[in-house]
């Protein structure tokens, strides 16, 4: 399936499909067969059961582009959700182990992506909080 998104305001915009037992692939590409900007298959692996996928893109007010959500199976149904732009962090900052000031939002985040806690909590970070850990950052 292939959606056009035109970002309204420049930011960071995350795109994903984290229905569960549904298995994809995201591909963002610039404009209408551009060039790859972003692409994951398997966001957060078993055992949780979650084959769906998440990506992160940032663009300018105006932008242009196409979101293709490709599946393993062609049976079952999946949700393409979008969020952004993404704030910067207002809850979340960083310390010395950087996370969220909420500590079971960090260790939720932490737990999907330990990027986010190794070497530093960035818009992505958020966005995990805010779609997958329940934080209401901003």
């Amino acid at each position: 399936m292939l959606y056009q998104f035109v970002a309204p305001t420049s930011g960071t915009y995350v795109f994903d499909t984290l229905t569960p037992g549904v298995n994809t692939v995201l591909y963002v590409w610039d404009g209408c067969g551009g060039p790859e900007l972003a692409c994951n298959d398997n966001f957060v692996e078993p055992p949780d059961g979650n084959l769906g996928s998440l990506v992160g893109v940032e663009l300018g007010a105006g932008d242009m582009v196409v979101v293709v959500v490709d599946s393993y199976s062609s049976s079952g149904g999946f949700t393409l959700d979008a969020a952004g732009p993404v704030p910067d962090g207002n809850c979340c900052a960083r310390r010395g182990v950087p996370g969220c000031q909420v500590s079971d939002v960090e260790l939720c985040v932490c737990a999907i992506d330990d990027w986010c806690c190794t070497f530093g909590w960035d818009r992505l970070c958020v966005a995990e909080a805010m779609s997958l850990c329940g934080a209401q950052c901003g």
